[in-house]
């Protein structure tokens, strides 16, 4: 593990730590997902300027709401992270706004869309194309698949629409990522979210998918578990393919990194689960070696989607199980 990735995992550490006293009653899950949000930011958790963030939050919400039920310590984060708490969450209201134009049903991935094209766009103009763009390619999704596609895929036209390639280049690439990855990964949504973070690459799409195959070899190699079970293991597989390293050395690395995030308080077996800590090593990873990364910005929304989409999942588990 190189300097740069135990900075890393120190401050993923002590941000976690400062949260979770500011915010005694937050759930693991929620504390570490802002805790990586101001980690790859690459600053320290100020828990005076989060509690501000979420006065002003609760001032403008009710307890019931999306933006304090799935995304809260994230908006938090951002808002504090802004310095203008008002003009942050009132840019994301607004996107999130747009974003239900055509919906009735506010989720919590369709805010965490809104907060992503917020990070990613510098001015309102940008944000609305980027709006336009999103809707339009998860339609196209959910068109080629609709039977598994759902509103978490939201996130990931996200992603998809961060990048300077064409609608048409770019659906068509998924695609036949999609067809080359076959039956041999038996979770079709997780297959199909994994085809839509490799579009991203310029690489051809059997290049791509004969490297998801290499990071796979040298995951198993290096006793990295992956069950399988969820969209976020396939795309974190696939965001990897965006590095241009050897994938003995990326998984290596990354195995190194998660045995040092599990030993930090907060993210044992019983705190977070096994597949959000091979994001936070998989994004810690890529960002020590930003040369190496094809789309830095992109890897960035990969990150921050995959939180996201987890959580979201999370919560409908158990909103399901208590019904049920």
């Amino acid at each position: 593990m190189e300097q740069r990735e135990r900075e890393m995992v120190e401050l993923l550490g002590a941000n976690r730590n400062v949260i979770a006293k500011a915010f005694k009653v937050a759930d693991s899950v929620g504390v570490s997902q802002a805790a990586f949000v101001w980690t790859l930011a690459g600053r320290e958790a100020t828990a005076e300027q989060m509690r501000a963030s979420f006065e002003y939050l609760k001032s403008r919400t009710s307890a019931l709401s999306t933006e304090r039920s799935t995304s809260k310590l994230t908006l938090v984060s951002r808002m504090a992270m802004s310095g203008d708490d008002a003009g942050y969450y009132a840019e994301v209201q607004r996107i999130f706004s747009k974003i239900m134009e055509g919906y009735k049903v506010k989720t919590g991935s369709r805010f965490g869309t809104a907060m992503l094209i917020a990070n990613n766009a510098s001015t309102p103009e940008e944000a609305d194309a980027l709006v336009d763009r999103t809707k339009r390619i998860f339609e196209q999704m959910r068109q080629a698949h609709p039977v598994i596609t759902d509103d978490r895929d939201m996130t990931f036209a996200t992603i998809v629409a961060l990048s300077d390639c064409d609608d048409e280049e770019l659906m068509a690439d998924a695609e036949e990522c999609y067809q080359l990855l076959g039956k041999e990964y038996k979770l079709s949504g997780g297959r199909q979210t994994m085809a839509h973070v490799l579009a991203i690459s310029p690489l051809p799409p059997a290049e791509k998918v004969a490297r998801v195959a290499e990071m796979r070899a040298a995951f198993k190699a290096n006793k990295i578990s992956i069950g399988w079970t969820s969209s976020q293991e396939y795309a974190t597989l696939a965001m990897l393919v965006l590095d241009g390293r050897p994938a003995d050395e990326i998984a290596a690395e990354i195995a190194e990194l998660n045995k040092a995030i599990k030993k930090l308080k907060g993210f044992g077996d019983f705190s977070v689960d096994q597949s959000i800590r091979l994001l936070y090593a998989a994004a810690i990873s890529t960002y020590a070696h930003q040369g190496n990364v094809q789309t830095g910005a992109v890897t960035d929304a990969v990150a921050l989607a995959l939180v996201q989409a987890l959580i979201d999942w999370f919560v409908y588990i158990i909103i399901v199980t208590t019904v049920v």
